[in-house]
């Protein structure tokens, strides 16, 4: 253990994260962020929750880098994503939280299967926005 919490470094000293407050947090909003999928679909969900400078990289389709991006390459999918998670991952300093799991997109009636992973930062505002996120269908 630490004293006081507190992980010394050279000069500059960071205060430990409660790290369950820290997972919880996590998982509020990635179970928010997959409900607004499910109703409000990809894009709106991405605006709210994702930062400015997202890195997005889709298995075998696309890779792009910020949310006016991704926003383009996803306005002509019809489909929406719903997430389950299956680990989430808090960084000691509680400003970085590395999540996956599993998917099922949902375009036309027809579902697929896949894996994710990303990667929310806290913000100096002390928000949560994602900053990368990786996704896999499963080929059958």
């Amino acid at each position: 253990r630490y004293k006081n919490n507190v992980i010394p470094g050279n000069k500059n000293y960071f205060k430990l994260s409660n790290k369950e407050a820290g997972i919880h947090k996590i998982e509020d909003q990635e179970n928010t962020f997959s409900q607004l999928c499910e109703n409000s679909g990809d894009i709106a969900a991405y605006k709210q929750y994702a930062g400015k400078d997202i890195r997005f990289f889709y298995q075998k389709e696309f890779y792009v880098l910020g949310i006016d991006s991704v926003i383009s390459i996803l306005t002509p999918k019809k489909g929406f994503h719903k997430w389950r998670i299956k680990k989430i991952n808090l960084s000691v300093a509680g400003d970085l939280a590395h999540v996956y799991g599993t998917h099922d997109y949902i375009e036309n009636g027809i579902k697929k299967q896949g894996y994710f992973m990303r990667i929310w930062k806290r913000q100096k505002n002390k928000k949560w926005k994602i900053v990368l996120q990786v996704r896999s269908l499963i080929v059958l």
